[in-house]
């Protein structure tokens, strides 16, 4: 995962980098997300979420320290550009305002175009899917 804070354009990145040997089951939620580095996350039963984040809420995401020592309420994040909106809502980007019912149709086809089999994580006590 790269973190581009000073780049406020970038946002929190998850790039291919390592693909081939992460053997890590998590969830994460990431501003932009390569094809391959998805794939990597859910072959091993993972869940990876896209969601825009404005400048505010990028610096509170790479520095919650410093934020929650301010005793500041947290504030809601800005919605996305209109540019955005085709990334946000396309399953196989797994963006935060794709339609639920396409989620686990982009997971399959990903699974075949990469050649592994997709783990069933309805099943999967410790999954939930993300929301926002």
């Amino acid at each position: 995962m790269t973190k581009r804070s000073e780049k406020r354009d970038y946002g929190v990145q998850l790039v291919e980098e390592g693909a081939d040997t992460f053997k890590v089951k998590v969830n994460v939620e990431v501003q932009l997300a390569s094809e391959l580095a998805i794939a990597a996350i859910e072959k091993n039963g993972g869940v990876v979420m896209t969601a825009f984040y404005d400048p505010r809420s990028l610096e509170i995401l790479c520095k919650p320290i410093a934020f929650f020592l301010r005793g500041q309420p947290i504030p809601k994040r800005m919605l996305t550009s209109k540019t955005l909106v085709p990334y946000y809502t396309d399953a196989r980007n797994c963006g935060y305002l794709e339609d639920p019912a396409e989620f686990p149709e982009a997971r399959l086809e990903l699974a075949k175009k990469y050649g592994y089999i997709l783990p069933d994580i309805t099943k999967d006590e410790l999954f939930k899917m993300p929301s926002t």
